[in-house]
């Protein structure tokens, strides 16, 4: 038999720097690796910039209470106001069709009192049912326009107030004392009450609406009688007022919705183009922002890293290596 001793020397000589090596091997590769994986690359970043443009026409006004308007390198969250323009025309248009119907509502009770004294142009009952029908077809539809028009002017009030209020409660948290309490409080009030008010006429708004889709069907349904040229004369201006008053309805809807221009992302400011009291037209760029949201935006990054270590490269996250 081999001695002990002598197994010992040929396992140590033979073997053991065999199992030694082996070991300082794995010991290293797992160091590598560990070096390895946290990787970055050093290159440029180039932000994606967005215009930010004007919906319409018009005048530029303050953003809000002590705001007079943005300045570089401010931050705007996604959603944020950008820029207000001047709603005292769009105040004007809702203000002059609210007339317009109030002038139509008294030229149709005219017209209805000149249908029940007009004994020799309705001789028969049809035709006077016939344009009793198309009367009250044309008040109802004269009655909606009214309803849109006031809905018009609260939503332009209870925009001013939205934006007036949150600017103030930026403002009053950040310090404390910069608005009153009850200013706040008075804000919040009208807020709510232009809003209330809105949803309510909207109520009635569907309501005579479905009134006067039910009307002109009734109306479209009954035998065609005689309407008297007399009575033809006076209802041609009021359906050509109607369908006038439809059209600049919905010009001014659009125009609202166009009043408060708010940014697309979230970002900084890194360019202002044009500040209160300038006119700007639809299309026109007011500020550009640079965006910092790295899951809205694209990013290019250039660099040189090892051909042999390719890496998955995402903004703000440590690369990771592509296997």
């Amino acid at each position: 038999r081999t001695p002990l001793r002598q197994r010992w020397r040929r396992f140590r000589y033979s073997i053991l720097p065999f199992v030694f090596f082996v070991g300082f091997a794995i010991f290293t590769e797992r160091l590598w690796e560990r070096q390895v994986k946290p990787m970055h690359a050093v290159g440029e970043v180039e932000a994606v910039r967005i215009d930010v443009a004007a919906g319409t026409n018009g005048t530029l006004t303050e953003l809000g209470p002590n705001r007079p308007n943005w300045t570089l390198f401010d931050h705007v969250e996604r959603g944020g106001i950008v820029a207000r323009l001047d709603d005292n025309e769009a105040l004007a248009a809702a203000d002059t069709i609210k007339a317009q119907t109030v002038e139509l509502t008294k030229e149709l009770e005219a017209v209805k009192e000149r249908t029940r004294l007009d004994q020799f142009g309705l001789a028969h009952d049809h035709d006077r049912e016939q344009t009793r029908k198309t009367l009250q077809h044309q008040t109802l539809i004269n009655d909606r326009q009214a309803l849109e028009a006031q809905i018009a002017t609260d939503q332009i009030q209870a925009q001013r107030e939205e934006v007036d209020l949150g600017f103030m409660r930026k403002a009053y948290e950040r310090i404390q004392g910069t608005f009153s309490p009850q200013l706040l409080y008075r804000t919040q009030y009208q807020l709510e009450f232009y809003k209330k008010r809105i949803k309510e006429n909207e109520a009635r708004r569907d309501v005579i609406a479905k009134q006067e889709a039910e009307a002109y069907k009734r109306l479209e349904a009954y035998p065609p009688g005689i309407i008297t040229p007399e009575m033809e004369k006076l209802l041609d201006p009021i359906r050509a007022q109607i369908a006038t008053q439809d059209a600049r309805l919905e010009e001014l809807r659009i125009r609202i919705e166009s009043l408060v221009v708010r940014s697309p992302r979230s970002g900084t400011i890194a360019a202002v183009y044009s500040w209160p009291g300038q006119n700007i037209q639809q299309g026109q760029p007011i500020v550009t922002i640079a965006a910092t949201a790295c899951t809205s935006f694209k990013k290019k990054v250039s660099g040189t890293i090892r051909a042999t270590a390719i890496v998955a490269v995402s903004p703000g996250i440590a690369p990771t290596k592509i296997p």
